[in-house]
């Protein structure tokens, strides 16, 4: 095997992705607060937590309205948040 270095001047940020799982009421959710310019797709009630705060979120109870906010998240109008949180998905 030929090696081939590479250098990280060549790396580009293309975001952070992460999943966080924990127990009901670790501070999931309270963790949301300190993304930067986030906004939630809500799946469940549950954001209690982030009471007083001021975070767009986006109501999603059916597969139909889960299409509806990808499709505005990856437009122009969605595109001006800088953190997508999902909270929360339980399997039921």
């Amino acid at each position: 095997m030929a090696i081939n270095l590479k250098s990280t001047a060549e790396v580009e940020l293309n975001g952070v992705k992460c999943l966080v799982y924990g127990m009901s009421g670790s501070g999931k959710t309270k963790m949301i607060k300190t993304l930067p310019n986030p906004v939630i797709i809500s799946a469940e009630s549950g954001l209690l937590a982030l009471c007083g705060t001021d975070i767009p979120y986006i109501e999603v109870k059916t597969y139909d309205d889960l299409q509806e906010a990808y499709a505005w998240i990856t437009s122009e109008e969605g595109s001006k948040y800088d953190s997508i949180a999902i909270d929360s998905i339980s399997e039921k």
